[in-house]
């Protein structure tokens, strides 16, 4: 049998393992802004209240940019 995941799905997945397993109160995205990027972005803002989760900072990057990651993991 076969399963296939979309990003919902994982989105969904990533809100489980960070309120069960990781008891994670805040969190914030860096995600690219292509296709797959925004596909996980849109089910993880509609969904990670219902985790007890708040979101935080959401950095959107271009594909191929060079990026200093300090600054945005820093904020």
């Amino acid at each position: 049998m076969r399963e296939t995941y979309t990003t919902e799905a994982e989105a969904i997945f990533m809100l489980k393992i960070l309120h069960e397993r990781l008891d994670a109160k805040k969190v914030s995205l860096i995600v690219e802004n292509a296709s797959y990027g925004q596909k996980l972005l849109q089910p993880f803002q509609a969904e990670v209240e219902n985790y007890d989760i708040k979101l935080g900072n959401t950095h959107i990057i271009v594909p191929g940019q060079v990026i200093d990651f300090r600054d945005v993991i820093l904020k």
